[in-house]
C-alpha cells in the first residue's frame, strides 16, 4: 500500500489501484507511520508529497519490489529464455517501431517478441514487460535508463489542406488554419503546444486558444490527414506519414523536442542474450533523427547497458 501511495503521490489513486477505500489508505498508511515512527507523506490540499525520509524508504522497497520481479520474470522465462515483452506508447508503435520489426525478425528468428502497445505510467514503465520504450524526462525508481534516440517538433497538415489554404507565407498563415493541439504530452510537458513553439520560432502574438484538441498524438496526426488543421508532431510519428504523402511540412521549419526517447528496463534488463539482441538492434535502427527534421542529432550510443 504505501508503495502504490508512492507510486502515485496519491492515496485516492492508490486506493482505486488497490480495489478499497481512500480512508483504508489513509487509516494503514497512518499505522505504518506510526509503526515506524517516522513521517512518510506530508499531507497536501491535492494528494501528497513524499518527505525525505518517504522519498528514501520508497526507493528501498520499489528497488525490493523490483528484485521479486525480477526472479519472478527469470523464473518464468527459464523455459522461454528467447521471449520477450517490450512496452511502448500506440503512437511510437504504429509509426516507427513495426515498421521496421520485420528487419529485427529477419536477423533473429529464433525471438518471440511480445508488443505491449500502451501507456506509461510514472515508474510503471516495465512493470509488465522486460523493457520499455518511454518519451520524456521522468523518475523510474530502481530500473536502468539509458537514453535512445531524439527528433524534431514539425508542424503538419495535408497536402489538400495546403492547397487549399495556400502555401506558406509567414505567421499569417496560421491564423487561416485549425490548429490541432494534442491534449495529452502538451499537458504533461513533454512537447511544446502551440504557444510555446509560435515562441520557439519567434511568431509572436498570434492566437492559440482555438481549434480543436485529442488525447492521443495518433488521433492529432489523424485527423491533420484527413485536412482538418495543423498539428505539431514529433519527427519519429511523422517520418512515414510524410513519406506516404499523406502529411507535408508547409513551414519547413522544425524545432528540438524537449524531450529523448529512452530505454528502461529493469535489474534483468540484458540477462539474457535475446534482450541484449533486442536492445542492441534498437539502438542501431534509431539513427539520425527524421530529415523531416533538419539538424536533428544522431540517436545516441547505448551507456551503461551491456548490448553485447
Amino acid at each position: 500500500m504505501f508503495e502504490a501511495c508512492g507510486r502515485h503521490r496519491s492515496f485516492a489513486k492508490a486506493a482505486l489501484e488497490l480495489a478499497i477505500t481512500p480512508g483504508a489508505v489513509s487509516q494503514q498508511i497512518k499505522s505504518l507511520e506510526e509503526e515506524l515512527g517516522v513521517e512518510l507523506f506530508r499531507r497536501k490540499a491535492r494528494g501528497v508529497e513524499l518527505t525525505v525520509e518517504g522519498e528514501r524508504y520508497f526507493i528501498d522497497v520499489r528497488r525490493s519490489f523490483d528484485l521479486l520481479g525480477d526472479a519472478t520474470r527469470r523464473i518464468m522465462r527459464a523455459d522461454s529464455p528467447s521471449e520477450i515483452t517490450i512496452s511502448v506508447e500506440n503512437s511510437l508503435a504504429q509509426n516507427w517501431l513495426i515498421p521496421r520489426l520485420p528487419d529485427f525478425f529477419r536477423r533473429h528468428p529464433q525471438i518471440v517478441l511480445h508488443v505491449a502497445a500502451r501507456p506509461l505510467p510514472r515508474n510503471e514503465a516495465t512493470r509488465f514487460s522486460d523493457i520499455a520504450i518511454a518519451y520524456g524526462w521522468r523518475s523510474y525508481v530502481g530500473l536502468k535508463v539509458v537514453e535512445l534516440m531524439t527528433e524534431q517538433i514539425v508542424p503538419v497538415c495535408s497536402p489538400e489542406l495546403l492547397a487549399r489554404v495556400g502555401p506558406f507565407d509567414g505567421p499569417g498563415w496560421f491564423r487561416r488554419v485549425v490548429l490541432i493541439h494534442d491534449h495529452t504530452f502538451g499537458s504533461q510537458g513533454l512537447m511544446p503546444g502551440w504557444q510555446g513553439w509560435f515562441e520557439t520560432v519567434g511568431y509572436l502574438d498570434l492566437p492559440t486558444e482555438s481549434g480543436v484538441s485529442f488525447a492521443s498524438s495518433a488521433l492529432c496526426l489523424a485527423f491533420a490527414a484527413a485536412g482538418g488543421g495543423v498539428a505539431l508532431g514529433r519527427s519519429r510519428l511523422v517520418e512515414p506519414l510524410i513519406a506516404e504523402g499523406k502529411l507535408v511540412n508547409p513551414t519547413g521549419m522544425a524545432t528540438p523536442s524537449p524531450s529523448p526517447y529512452f530505454l528502461v528496463g529493469s535489474g534483468v534488463l540484458v540477462d539474457t542474450p535475446a534482450v541484449r539482441a533486442l536492445v542492441k538492434w534498437l539502438f542501431e535502427v534509431a539513427g539520425p533523427a527524421p530529415s523531416t527534421a533538419p539538424g536533428a542529432s544522431s540517436g545516441a550510443e547505448p551507456q551503461g547497458l551491456d548490448t553485447g
